[in-house]
């Protein structure tokens, strides 16, 4: 059911943003890593790419959208996480398969 949600809010961040709606899009997508990764590689893609954009609007002296430099920071991280997760997609798969990462090692 969790990640049911994740892909919700995925495909969320970028309904708001389609419809114009930038500031409650990055809001909601600054908040995706408390949420995890969609079990859809469709919610991945969608992740990625609007983080990447939110990431280089930051980075411009003038903007509409109102970023704080914590927020940008951590948007630039959202962008990097979820492109190396895009890289490791496997797009032979509907769902998230991730191929090439490296193991995590657990502590105890």
């Amino acid at each position: 059911m969790v990640n049911r949600i994740v892909l919700v809010l995925a495909v969320r961040v970028e309904y708001l943003a389609r419809t114009g709606r930038h500031q409650d899009a990055l809001n909601l997508a600054l908040d995706s890593p408390a949420w995890g990764v969609p079990w859809f590689r469709s919610g991945i893609g969608y992740l990625e790419k609007r983080a990447k954009i939110y990431a280089s609007v930051s980075a411009r002296q003038s903007s509409d959208l109102q970023i704080s430099e914590s927020d940008a920071g951590k948007i630039r991280k959202i962008a990097n996480t979820f492109g190396e997760l895009a890289d490791a997609v496997d797009m032979n798969q509907t769902s998230t398969v991730l191929r090439g990462l490296p193991k995590l090692k657990l502590s105890a």
